[in-house]
């Protein structure tokens, strides 16, 4: 995943390219060795507000910029008194495969820790 960089420095200041245009410029290239990979994989995730009206909870929402869908677990919706109907989905997932289950589609309000942002999910 590593990119390496060029980090280009020129050796000559702009007021020797101003008072010596006869001369050609000099430009020093190094190349950054690519980071070794990381031996644990570390998943994104930030703190949270989860409401349904007055019910609120402090929860870790992990970040997958890859996923689709929004899902929360089971035991924070049921104390949260989320309902809804029972349906069965099928996701797609990272090794090519499939995987069949049931889920209840439900809504609720996600907010930042501040209370700045909001948003219905």
């Amino acid at each position: 995943m590593g990119v390496s960089e060029n980090n280009v420095h020129s050796s000559a200041t702009e007021g020797e390219r101003c008072s010596r245009p006869e001369h050609p410029l000099t430009t020093t290239m190094a190349t950054t060795k690519a980071p070794e990979p990381a031996k644990y994989l570390t998943l994104r995730t930030v703190p949270v507000v989860v409401k349904n009206g007055k019910q609120r909870m402090i929860v870790n929402a992990l970040l997958d910029d890859g996923s689709t869908k929004t899902y929360i677990n089971g035991d924070v919706a049921a104390e949260l008194g989320l309902e809804g109907s029972t349906q069965r989905i099928t996701v797609n997932m990272l090794n090519g495969e499939e995987d069949s289950f049931e889920t209840m589609p439900v809504e609720f309000d996600l907010q930042s820790i501040d209370g700045k942002t909001c948003a219905r999910i």
